[in-house]
């Protein structure tokens, strides 16, 4: 049977305090009476890369789950930061240092006068091979645009290619299509794409990068805090870094990425209120809540 639910839809621009730019997250405040199936009908009617639900913890602070318009993921930056800023916004957080609980791990996050740091702790390059030239040609790129031998970098449950080429050029003659880099990745058994070049836009960016999950139902990321920090891993970088996303989607954003202890990072960046619907309806399944 299908029902009609209102909720508190928050829309937030992670990593630009612009609304017109940055990464759109659709936020659900005290979302403890939503089913998973609502969760997921919610998020494919909001449309945005990920929407975060938050929900009451028994072992931190809060709980935030992430959802595509097709699936549940395991972990997502940009939404975390959506989703303590309205929590912060709420009045629901107040300390500076939180943990919240993810289907992958409890996370450490620094809420900072104006932006929002999220401690990953799993980054791990795994390895490094040269592509060939059949694989290159899917993007197109040649080996003549590439600085150093590509990597796979692992988050979690996810592997992330990491692919540094030269030059703003370079980035935005590529020409991605769902098939071809959905054939990359199951050729190379990775869950993303990530293209960088240290040529940047403004002398205040170390980093200009494209980011491509055709597997999780999108093709271009326009700004990915998790590829990020793997950017950050494969340099095997002990500074921080300012990353440059989402020129060539219109939706422009700063990442931040710090080092943390042990190898680990802290990715985060600022945030806007795009819109808020106190009152916005849904039509989804009636399945019992969780």
């Amino acid at each position: 049977m299908t029902k009609n639910i209102n909720i508190d839809l928050y829309q937030i621009k992670s990593f630009s305090e612009n609304p017109t730019q940055g990464n759109l997250a659709g936020v659900i405040p005290a979302a403890e009476t939503l089913s998973e199936t609502d969760m997921q009908k919610i998020a494919e009617q909001i449309g945005a890369s990920e929407s975060a639900f938050i929900l009451p913890s028994a072992c931190a602070d809060l709980r935030i789950r992430w959802f595509t318009p097709n699936a549940e993921v395991g972990m997502c930056i940009h939404a975390t930061l959506a989703a303590l800023a309205v929590a912060q916004m709420r009045g629901d957080i107040s300390k500076e240092f939180i943990r919240v609980e993810t289907k992958n791990a409890t996370l450490l996050c620094h809420l900072r006068s104006n932006s929002i740091l999220v401690h990953v702790p799993s980054y791990q390059l795994v390895s490094q091979t040269p592509l060939d030239t059949a694989t290159l040609s899917l993007m197109p790129l040649s080996a003549a645009q590439i600085v150093e031998t590509p990597g796979i970098v692992k988050i979690f449950d996810d592997r992330e290619l990491i692919i540094e080429v030269r030059s703003l050029d370079d980035l935005r003659h590529l020409k991605p299509t769902q098939e071809n880099y959905t054939s990359i990745c199951h050729q190379l058994n990775v869950t993303g794409i990530s293209i960088f070049t240290k040529q940047t836009l403004h002398a205040s960016n170390q980093i200009h990068t494209r980011e491509f999950a055709p597997l999780y139902g999108y093709l271009e990321d326009p700004l990915c805090g998790m590829a990020a920090g793997a950017i950050y891993t494969y340099l095997n970088e002990k500074n921080p870094l300012k990353v440059e996303q989402g020129y060539f989607c219109n939706t422009s954003g700063i990442i931040q990425v710090e080092p943390g202890e042990d190898s680990t990072v802290w990715i985060g960046g600022t945030y806007c209120v795009s819109a808020h619907t106190p009152n916005f309806r849904i039509a989804t399944h009636d399945t019992p809540s969780i």
